[in-house]
């Protein structure tokens, strides 16, 4: 894992390659689309947690509405990725997921979505555990203003890699609508053919 490559962001759907006969404009104006017709949601009780050996911030309690959204997107949007080619597949490791996880893998290009996502905002590399405890005083101590409070999600931010390897950069960011109430934002969004 490379933090400083991706930027600091909390992922809704993984990275993919845009399918054949899709363009990043037809791809943007959908975000855009979606976007309008969907009210903000909050990240509750923004908490600090080491994953796997990184650093990451966290929703302190359960969020219905925040994963709605990241599995609205994940589906609604899949029709834009390519297939993962042999190679992408393997580099998650098949052996090592579950039976549900290789499932999710094969239908959206990656295991964590769904019943199996956990939104995380990435802070750090996997640091070595006996340098955590300091990474962690010092992420609390960054942080100490927002640990604890319920952060809004007002913002689905588009991002592009313009070339492989190289650094993710922000190719738009669309508003969720913030005065939209439940019933508006369960109306479905037209995407024009598919």
């Amino acid at each position: 894992m490379d933090a400083r490559r991706y930027g600091f962001h909390g992922t809704l759907k993984a990275p993919f390659r845009l399918a054949r006969g899709t363009t990043l404009d037809e791809l943007d104006g959908a975000v855009a689309r979606f976007a309008a017709r969907r009210r903000l949601v909050v990240v509750p009780q923004l908490t600090l947690a080491r994953i796997d050996g990184f650093f990451a911030l966290v929703p302190g309690t359960p969020a219905p509405h925040l994963e709605a959204l990241a599995n609205d997107v994940v589906v609604r949007f899949d029709r834009f990725r390519a297939p993962m080619s042999d190679a992408e597949r393997d580099r998650r490791d098949p052996a090592g997921l579950t039976e549900r996880q290789r499932e999710l893998l094969a239908t959206y290009g990656y295991p964590w979505v769904l019943d199996e996502f956990r939104f995380h905002c990435t802070l750090t590399d996997r640091i070595p555990p006996g340098q955590q405890p300091e990474v962690e005083r010092m992420l609390r101590t960054w942080f100490d203003e927002v640990l604890g409070q319920d952060v809004p999600l007002d913002a689905i931010g588009l991002f592009v890699e313009p070339e492989p390897g190289a650094p993710f950069e922000l190719h738009t960011t669309h508003r969720l609508h913030p005065t939209l109430t439940s019933r508006t934002a369960e109306l479905p969004v037209s995407e024009g053919p598919r």
